[in-house]
């Protein structure tokens, strides 16, 4: 896509790139920066939102300097509190991995996709909560079995996906129904700094199993809905994340 098209979709990007959590995260900057402070990754997130906002000066990205120092500070925290720090960036450049189309691309490969997110996997729905009322600014939650992990440590068979609203009837994906598999991308990191925000403090052992959700795509038959691909396109981009994982932990340990 040429830069002058992809100038003005970073205006947008930050809004909807996650529509269940991140894009409310965008709205309030105090709040990140000091939930970064108590997490002790100011530095880290510096050293990346630097990284970041020189790679979109150079691409000549955004409509403004203020419109990159804003994409800067947003995915600078995003990547932080997913485990991306700069060592990590630079490591993944050393393999062509481009981490500025990940985050301004319009269309991305799901290894990209799989950058902002803690951990990716297939699991099968067990049931869908629209009561209840947590102290995290989302408004329901998905229980799910995990089946297959692509990426991340998944802390046990069952998790609570969490995510800000309830998708519109109109919209091409309906609301999940119990039974139902689907490939989630989603992000222990970003939900603690809701849970933060909220005052909530409910144990460890409670919050690692609990997630915000970035994507999920449905699957059926042993493949991605997404874009309609086949099984071999489907395995071949699960092959991709595994590789990804395999990566970024012999780069951070477990």
């Amino acid at each position: 896509m040429p830069r002058r098209l992809l100038a003005p979709l970073l205006g947008v990007l930050a809004g909807l790139l996650l529509a269940a959590g991140p894009a409310h995260a965008q709205r309030d900057p105090a709040a990140r920066a000091d939930y970064l402070r108590t997490q002790n990754r100011t530095e880290q997130a510096t050293a990346v939102k630097r990284y970041v906002l020189e790679e979109l000066r150079k691409r000549e990205m955004g409509s403004s300097a203020g419109q990159r120092v804003r994409t800067a500070n947003f995915f600078s925290f995003v990547l932080t509190v997913s485990g991306v720090t700069l060592d990590v960036i630079e490591r993944l450049e050393d393999r062509d991995v481009d981490v500025i189309h990940a985050i301004t691309a319009q269309s991305r490969p799901l290894m990209e996709q799989a950058l902002l997110a803690d951990l990716v996997a297939v699991g099968r729905i067990t049931a869908v909560d629209t009561t209840t009322a947590l102290a995290d600014e989302h408004a329901y939650g998905l229980t799910v079995a995990v089946e297959t992990p692509l990426k991340g440590t998944v802390p046990a068979d069952t998790l609570l996906i969490r995510q800000k609203e309830r998708i519109s009837t109109r919209s091409p994906d309906p609301t999940p129904e119990v039974g139902e598999r689907f490939l989630f991308l989603a992000s222990n990191g970003l939900y603690r700094y809701y849970a933060w925000k909220g005052g909530e403090a409910p144990a460890d052992s409670v919050l690692r199993r609990r997630y915000s959700i970035y994507r999920r795509y449905r699957l059926r038959d042993g493949r991605l809905l997404w874009r309609d691909q086949t099984r071999q396109q489907t395995q071949r981009a699960f092959q991709r994340v595994r590789t990804l994982d395999r990566w970024l932990r012999s780069w951070t340990g477990p």
